[in-house]
């Protein structure tokens, strides 16, 4: 049997991703299955998850320029289309309409 390539995702973030350990999801008894199956659970864990604003500060990063459909799952929270609602790449610039002069 051949040795498959390992494969690193890009360090897109300046930090290490030891956090991760401590997020809810990824503790004993948590099914992950729930995060794509069940937003309202994984919005549940999440919500008390003490490592909150790492995750979503990580995942809007990771996440950056991807349409939702290349998004999954709640994470952070958030859905595929929240997350994608919250990067500035697709972000619509708002126009302020010119006043009228009277």
């Amino acid at each position: 049997m051949r040795d498959r390539p390992v494969r690193e995702a890009p360090d897109t973030v300046a930090r290490p991703l030891d956090w991760q350990a401590d997020g809810l999801c990824t503790q004993p008894g948590v099914n992950g299955d729930e995060f794509f199956d069940d937003p309202v659970t994984a919005r549940k864990t999440c919500k008390t998850c003490p490592v909150l604003d790492t995750c979503r500060s990580w995942i809007l990063t990771v996440e950056s320029g991807l349409r939702h459909d290349r998004r999954g799952g709640i994470v952070a929270g958030l859905s595929a289309k929240e997350r994608e609602g919250l990067d500035p790449k697709f972000r619509k610039p708002t126009t302020i309409p010119d006043s009228e002069e009277n």
